[in-house]
């Protein structure tokens, strides 16, 4: 899933690309500022020998303000400037904003935490056909539990039809997101664009 580093991605996007970084059976790893949709400031000074990195190493924007809270210094003093867009994202601009990408990482992170069959000792299998890039359906399961994550970075909606499951209940996203209708033993899944829900299998 490749997002443009030289853009601003939007924050659904940003919440799709999420949503599949923190159900992955791996270590989650959130490097800081990814959680508010931080950008890459491509094209910044190297300092301390940190070569490309520097681009992701922008300090830490914590509320709006010349240093964005990261600091009480000068501005000038900082070890890398920061993001000069007066719309860039804070956490103070997304703590009380419970759609905010923010609020959806944490909200990600506490299902990892509670639901084993998501965590990083779950099983994974991917249900969808390979030879289609979206939606991407992968199932993540437990002795106990089955779970469907469904993910459409395309701006346009996107279908798929998989088997061997019966009911599905989304307990992650926007339930208006997705549509499913039964068929025989199939299921047809058809999910809005740039979107992504977690179900739960009944």
């Amino acid at each position: 899933m490749e997002l443009n580093r030289n853009q601003r991605s939007t924050p659904e996007e940003l919440k799709v690309a999420m949503t599949f970084f923190l159900t992955m059976p791996w270590v989650p790893i959130v490097y800081y500022g990814e959680e508010i949709g931080m950008r890459s400031m491509d094209g910044w000074p190297f300092i301390e020998g940190s070569r490309d990195r520097s681009a992701q190493r922008t300090p830490m924007q914590w509320e709006a303000g010349a240093t964005a809270g990261f600091s009480t210094c000068d501005p000038s003093k900082l070890y890398l400037p920061i993001d000069p867009d007066p719309k860039r994202p804070t956490v103070a601009g997304q703590i009380d904003d419970p759609h905010s990408i923010l609020n959806w990482t944490k909200g990600l992170l506490a299902l990892r935490s509670s639901i084993s069959a998501l965590g990083n000792t779950g099983g994974w299998k991917f249900v969808s056909d390979p030879q289609q890039a979206y939606p991407a359906v992968y199932e993540r399961s437990d002795d106990h539990s089955k779970y469907l994550i469904i993910i459409n970075p395309r701006e346009k909606s996107a279908t798929a039809s998989i088997e061997g499951y019966d009911r599905l209940e989304v307990i992650w996203g926007n339930p208006q997101n997705l549509s499913v209708k039964k068929s025989k033993d199939k299921l047809s899944l058809r999910i809005q664009g740039v979107s992504s829900v977690i179900c739960k299998v009944l």
